[in-house]
């Protein structure tokens, strides 16, 4: 009997399961088997059996009852095995069997518990097992639990669970003949993992990857009919995976890949139970491509699909939320389109239906869904104009924000959407408090367990203008002290995830040193796992990067328990206010923050309160304007038509800048600022720190030069700061460092790169620096002016002079680089490295503090990357220089600071480089080649 139930169900698989009659005989004889053989061993065997084909007949036939008795059987057969004191390869098997069977069932009741009882059931297959286990059972295991835990990643949103599976993937092709026919099922596996990777990290790579190995099983699959069932799930996923591809890039032929491919499973699937989960995906992809395409065929379309999955699937708890919210987003659609309250109301009624489903259950991620229904009440109220709808809007939306088991980015669109929102019917509170909700979760989307790349991509497609909108939105309800705070959170994210790793350890050490010790060690671990070795198998890399994403989980922990000692509270918490006005203790900063609803000027005063100066005439739209004026002019050519050009077009934005609100500022600077002079420049300091594009223009030389007014540069000695912790960090880095420690500088020249113009005048500059009275100076030319020969001397050196080529990337800015010798020395390589007693750097090459319009918030420049390796106040070029200008930089610069004889000060470093400008200006050198050169820092 128990051979006849096998065979009809192998038969059952063998024919493609597109009737039941093999599956339902199979029944028939595994329960007969099952009542006959209680006296007998086979006993148990014969319930595990029977388990399987009922598991089997569920997949054919979708009814709730066969998977619910499947489990029932299988957790009796797991009873009976646990109690014995070691386990044969049949019960092993079996075990695997049952996990199986509980993977499944939450196609049924959509229960989180269910995929973790299948790992644990994977996992006790594989407890006590010696190799050889045998070589197919042993992979046969790591590929169910792969499975397992990939379905676990996708529900829960845990990379962790993703990284398990994908070891386990590897484990399992460790084990499975190369050319064998299961080989298939890993390639599988090892597709779904790398999609589950690709949707939470975004690398290039994991999408490549899945994309291959799905490709790979379908060919085939194509020779070999048996594995027909996995053909569909492998066009299932290729569809999510570019889908994904869409939702990252907005490529349009990423969703028509989808669609393509999403239909391709649809025609070969057999499953009843998967079959209206793929027809409510297909719909979705469809209103994917409307929104692209306005095609009201897709959207019509969309929600035909949606409906008949919905309608097969009446008594299924599994993932019905996500069918319920597609056909809303789909009936939304059409009410935009075509203004039937009857769809908009339908809609809410569907959203309601698809939160309420799993109230029970926390780890279902309601962001979508609450956005989605915020959305539906927001498109209500503009036809209703009742006050119900629009409370119901903002709520939701600030439901969706809060939503804990969401995933970030989900929760960052629900903050804004409500934000915006709010702002729009006037209620300006509600919008802070939506904005304020996004920027908090910002650190959190540049997680450490992602390199530097990832993170940075992460924030592209999430921070953009947050911050500067959330500050605008709180300097519009009167909170000036919460906007500062916002900016400081909201911007340089990348950076100061970096700058969390080198904490300081000293008092924290004193009050538990066993967890500053690990987190010391797990923050050195994460910086060095930042790198990529060209020699890494796919494997070796994938087990790097799982190593990276647990370091970073178990550092999250242990800052958790710091923040359980008294006094440690806010351990890595964003700075608070009564802090940030600290960095303004040796003169005024501006804050010039520019948004679409509104920009002003924040300045933070030494002594008094902070002032906020209105700015109606520097709109978005204007600075917006100016900074694509300046692109377009820097890429002209630099002869004498192109000089003069430049010149004119910089003239007329400092002009601009001027009137548009910086002439004011300079008044109420001059108005507050003491009589007294700063140092022999007869000039105060005043630090300027400006947000989104305005980052690409130089506020520092703003005003009215061809009409004989002055400007910023005639009043004050300006310096710029890319975040107010920033300046802190330099501050106290000054005021503790060693005094005993003898002056040492670093001068590296390297001016001739392939395919470059010859630097002729760097020569001639390092001329000038050994002629000055700066004393040991290590020179590093030529050929010796290697990527390592830098990294090598830079840590023992506190100055640094630099003369070379700079590489800019408007794309990539992590790829913004010195050109040594031997190739680029990176920005992303800069930033690892730990340069304790660093203090200044003069970087005499193009580009090495120019932004870019990539995320400008973010300070992705060389000048910038200096800062967080070490130093604490860098000069760097907003656009390219002139060769010839370095030699008469050099020798203006550190003769002023060498005029009394004493050691190099690097807080007097702004007014050297004031000087040497001014020099400049004097003997008629034009705005386009002195006023790229900037001071940031202390």
């Amino acid at each position: 009997m128990l051979w006849l139930a096998t065979v009809y169900r192998v038969r059952h698989s063998a024919r493609g399961k597109m009737d039941g009659e093999d599956i339902c005989a199979a029944e028939k004889f595994g329960r007969r088997a099952m009542d006959l053989s209680h006296n007998f061993r086979c006993h148990n065997l014969a319930v595990s059996t029977l388990s399987c084909i009922l598991q089997e007949r569920y997949y054919w036939s979708g009814t709730v009852d066969d998977i619910r008795e499947a489990v029932r059987l299988g957790e009796r057969y797991a009873l009976a095995v646990v109690e014995k004191p070691w386990l044969c390869n049949m019960d092993r098997w079996q075990l695997t069997n049952i996990g199986n069977t509980c993977n499944v069932m939450v196609l049924a009741d959509g229960r989180l518990e269910n995929f973790r009882k299948s790992a644990g059931y994977h996992r006790l297959a594989l407890s006590g097992a010696t190799y050889p286990l045998g070589r197919l059972l042993y992979g046969h295991v790591h590929l169910c639990l792969s499975t397992a835990l990939s379905n676990l990643a996708e529900e829960s949103g845990d990379p962790r669970d993703a990284d398990d599976a994908l070891l386990s993937s590897f484990q399992a092709s460790d084990h499975y003949p190369a050319d064998g026919p299961h080989r298939t099922m890993v390639l599988h596996s090892l597709g779904a993992c790398n999609w589950l990777l690709y949707a939470h990290n975004g690398e290039e790579k994991n999408f490549k990857a899945a994309v291959s190995y799905f490709q790979q099983v379908i060919e085939a699959c194509k020779v070999v009919d048996v594995m027909k069932r996995l053909m569909s799930q492998c066009y299932r996923y290729l569809s999510t995976t570019y889908a994904e591809k869409f939702t990252q890039t907005g490529l349009a032929s990423a969703i028509d890949h989808a669609i393509n491919f999403g239909q391709l499973g649809l025609d070969i699937e057999f499953s009843e139970a998967h079959k209206p989960y793929q027809l409510s995906m297909q719909g979705e992809l469809l209103l994917k491509r409307y929104d692209v395409t306005g095609n009201i065929e897709d959207m019509e379309r969309s929600i035909s699909l949606t409906e008949t999955a919905l309608a097969s699937t009446v008594n299924s708890r599994y993932q019905r939320h996500i069918l319920l919210g597609r056909n809303a987003a789909s009936l939304a659609r059409r009410y935009r389109a075509a203004g039937s309250p009857k769809d908009i109301d339908c809609c809410i009624k569907t959203l309601k239906e698809a939160l309420q489903l799993y109230e029970d259950l926390s780890h279902i991620r309601r962001s979508p869904f609450l956005a989605e229904l915020g959305a539906a009440y927001q498109a209500r109220f503009y036809n209703s104009k009742n006050n119900e709808d629009l409370d119901a809007a903002i709520y939701n939306y600030h439901l969706g924000a809060e939503d804990t088991a969401g995933a970030l980015k989900d929760r960052i669109h629900a903050a804004v959407a409500g934000a915006k929102f709010a702002y729009e019917v006037g209620r300006h509170s509600d919008s802070a408090r939506s904005y304020d909700s996004a920027v908090s979760l910002l650190p959190r989307l540049a997680w450490l367990g992602l390199t530097t790349r990832s993170r940075h991509k992460r924030l592209i497609g999430s921070a953009g203008q947050l911050a500067c909108d959330a500050a605008a939105m709180s300097i519009a309800i009167g909170n000036h002290e919460r906007a500062v705070e916002l900016l400081e959170e909201g911007r340089s994210v990348l950076w100061r995830s970096v700058l969390d790793l080198r904490f300081d350890t000293h008092e924290l050490s004193e009050a538990n040193s066993s967890l500053t010790n690990e987190l010391l060690s797990i923050g050195k671990a994460l910086e060095h796992d930042d790198s990529v070795s060209p020699s890494e198998s796919i494997m070796q890399e994938e087990q790097r990067s799982a190593r990276r994403r647990k370091l970073a989980a178990r550092w999250d922990e242990l800052v958790l328990d710091i923040r359980q000692l008294p006094g440690y509270e806010s351990f890595l918490r964003p700075v608070p206010f009564h802090r940030l006005r600290q960095a303004a203790k040796n003169g005024p900063i501006v804050i010039i923050n520019v948004s679409k609803y509104r920009t002003d000027a924040l300045i933070l005063w030494p002594n008094q309160p902070m002032d906020c100066i209105h700015l109606p005439e520097l709109t978005y739209d204007a600075v917006n304007s100016l900074a694509y004026a300046w692109r377009t002019a820097l890429s002209c050519t630099k002869d004498n038509h192109g000089s003069e050009y430049l010149d004119r077009v910089l003239l007329d934005i400092c002009g601009r800048l001027w009137e548009g609100g910086l002439s004011r500022i300079a008044l109420a600077l001059q108005n507050h600022l003491p009589p007294t002079t700063h140092g022999n420049s007869g000039l105060p300091r005043v630090w300027w720190l400006p947000t989104g594009l305005l980052n690409l223009l130089p506020i520092h030389c703003a005003g009215k030069y061809n009409v004989d007014g002055s400007g910023i540069c005639d009043l004050f000695v300006s310096s710029y700061t890319s975040t107010l912790c920033a300046l802190l960090s330099g501050q106290m880095k000054a005021a503790t460092k060693a005094s005993d420690l003898p002056f040492k500088m670093l001068a590296i020249a390297q001016p001739s790169v392939s395919g470059l113009a010859f630097l002729k005048h760097a020569e001639d500059e390092m001329r000038e620096l050994a002629s000055s009275n700066l004393s040991s100076t290590t020179f590093v030319t030529g050929d010796d002016a290697t990527t390592a020969r830098f990294s090598q001397e830079v840590v023992q050196h506190q100055w640094l002079h630099c003369c070379c080529h700079g590489r800019w990337n408007a794309v990539n800015p992590l790829e913004i680089a010195f050109r040594m010798s031997d190739g680029n020395l990176s920005l992303s390589s800069l930033v690892q490295m730990r340069l304790p007693n660093a203090e200044f750097a003069l970087l005499s090459a193009c580009h090495t503090a120019r932004y870019t319009a990539v995320l400008p918030d973010e300070s992705t420049h060389l000048a910038a990357g200096m800062q967080v390796a070490g130093f604490q106040a860098v000069i760097g070029t907003q656009w390219g220089m002139t060769d010839r200008d370095g030699p008469a930089l050099t020798r203006l610069f550190y003769d002023y600071l060498t005029r009394d004889g004493q050691r190099p000060d690097v807080s007097r470093t702004a007014e050297a480089l004031h000087f040497a400008l001014r020099q400049f200006r004097a003997h008629n050198v034009p705005l386009w080649r002195w006023a790229l050169f900037v001071h940031i820092g202390i």
